[in-house]
């Protein structure tokens, strides 16, 4: 397997928002995509594992962005199989703009689960020897967690409503990583998002959520300002029915200059 997976993909304007920038939504897909097609040149593909009874389940998404690209933007994405942590294997992100500047990075852990038994298993050995060969070519960039889910309080103050549709649903059945983005930042107002840019996320996947599902997307901004003037914004999506949750996350925000 090679050991960085590069695409360069344009921004079209279905990536972006109304003020011509990559949304995250999008951002994460893109992401999560390049992970996918990375895999299948490794032969440890969904595809790969479903054959074995397995698949791969994703547990943690950190990323960093220093400036969304705007639309028509030719953007490089790299990617690779980073780090091993027991049971977890770890994937780095890194995207450019056409003159080589790193406009984000990120990482993403994950877990390989029987899915008969929704338990985890031990990773693949070309998952092991992969990541192994990739760190004889580049470094894995260990970016320290801003998120302690078990901190994150239980009630938090506003919450918006959002429902598990049929167009949310990814190849397990479940609601895919990026809904779980797209209902942690839709839940903010519309006058907050055109005021404000997204600095730094991350999430932990707690939780599938199935089909038909009703999620509230809970969340609640901190009130003191970080030296750099940006802010803190924590978030839970919660199971409206029997109040499981399914995600916990932190946002940092800055306005718009």
């Amino acid at each position: 397997m090679q050991a960085i997976y590069t695409e360069d993909i344009k921004i079209e304007e279905f990536y972006a928002d109304f003020q011509g920038k990559l949304q995250i939504k999008w951002l994460s897909d893109i992401l999560s995509n390049m992970a996918g097609k990375h895999s299948v040149l490794g032969g440890i593909s969904v595809k790969d594992l479903n054959e074995i009874g397995q698949t791969w389940m994703l547990l943690r998404l950190h990323v960093i962005i220093n400036q969304f690209p705007d639309k028509g933007d030719i953007v490089k994405f790299n990617t690779w199989s980073a780090a091993t942590e027991r049971l977890f294997a770890v994937r780095d992100y890194q995207v450019l703009d056409s003159n080589g500047n790193e406009i984000a990075y990120g990482d993403s852990r994950w877990m390989i689960v029987d899915v008969e038994r929704r338990r985890p298993v031990r990773l693949n050995e070309k998952v092991v020897e992969g990541t192994e060969a990739t760190a004889q070519v580049v470094r894995h960039r260990d970016l320290p967690s801003i998120l302690n889910e078990k901190s994150v309080p239980d009630n938090l103050s506003e919450c918006k409503a959002f429902y598990a549709t049929y167009s949310n649903i990814d190849f397990n059945g479940h609601v895919t990583q990026s809904s779980y983005v797209r209902w942690i930042t839709d839940a903010l107002s519309f006058d907050f998002l055109a005021k404000h840019v997204l600095k730094e996320i991350e999430v932990v996947y707690e939780h599938e959520v199935l089909p038909d599902t009703h999620v509230m997307s809970t969340f609640e901004r901190l009130p003191e300002r970080r030296g750099d003037g940006s802010f803190v914004i924590l978030h839970k999506l919660v199971s409206e029915d029997d109040g499981r949750v399914h995600c916990t996350a932190k946002t940092i925000w800055k306005e718009n200059e």
